[in-house]
């Protein structure tokens, strides 16, 4: 969904609040390098347990607070396949083909 910077909403471990109001979720800053999304409900709950709370994700790396974004664009990560293609035992790759692919 689309989350946008409520500054009516203050900030959560010092970072602003996104929301998606059609959603009813935010997206808030946890301790450390971590962000979470929570349902927008609780956001009175995560204000007062800022250093731990449940939520619906959790995701590591920079928090989009850290940025300079107005909104930000959230969607289901796409699921990778991958095979591994060997030889047969004790046979030559002749062709190359032999390896790890990724889709």
């Amino acid at each position: 969904g689309k989350y946008v910077r409520d500054i009516r909403l203050g900030k959560v471990n010092g970072l602003p609040v996104f929301v998606d109001w059609n959603a009813r979720r935010a997206i808030v800053s946890r301790s450390g390098t971590k962000w979470a999304i929570v349902e927008v409900e609780r956001l009175p709950e995560v204000k007062r347990n800022q250093a731990g709370f449940e939520a619906v994700h959790i995701g590591g790396g920079r928090t989009p607070g850290d940025g300079p974004w107005e909104e930000l664009l959230v969607e289901p990560a796409k699921p990778v396949t991958c095979w591994r293609l060997d030889t047969k035992l004790g046979a030559e790759d002749t062709e190359g083909c032999a390896g790890l692919y990724v889709m």
